[in-house]
């Protein structure tokens, strides 16, 4: 049987508000990576050489970091608005698959820190305090969605 919303604390029935808040934080996040392009000092932390000497010396591959970058941005702006979706819809009306849903973001931004740290950058250490915020959200809404069916 399932339980009527009163039942579940505040914190519960308002996880919604801080998943959005979260995937907007990303979405900010991932726009600016989407139009700023490479990070010259990102770039010169990670390979000992700067971004201007690396272009110079080979521009081809320098037009196709550029692409993969732009491509990471386009992919988190992809999943900050597929996180704020479900949590405003699924999720927000307490549907166990919302809630299954939500996972694929801390998963997605875990593995993206650990590429991130390998690479010494420093911005895995955002990802991976978002990851840890998304995992805290999900763990106090676990109460809500806990005996239904996916």
């Amino acid at each position: 049987m399932k339980r009527q919303e009163s039942e579940y604390t505040f914190m519960q029935r308002s996880t919604w508000i801080m998943h959005v808040l979260v995937f907007g934080l990303l979405l900010f996040s991932a726009m600016f990576i989407l139009l700023s392009g490479v990070d010259p000092n990102d770039f010169g932390a990670s390979t000992g050489t700067s971004w201007e000497a690396f272009q110079t010396a080979e521009p081809a591959i320098g037009r196709y970091v550029e692409r993969l970058e732009a491509l990471l941005g386009a992919s988190g702006v992809g999943l900050a608005l597929f996180g704020a979706a479900v949590a405003l819809t699924g999720f927000r009306r307490g549907r166990r698959s919302g809630w299954l849903s939500m996972w694929a973001a801390p998963i997605s931004y875990g593995l993206i820190t650990a590429v991130m740290l390998a690479f010494a950058s420093p911005i895995g250490y955002f990802y991976l305090f978002v990851a840890l915020i998304q995992i805290v959200i999900q763990v106090i809404s676990a109460g809500r969605f806990r005996g239904q069916s996916a």
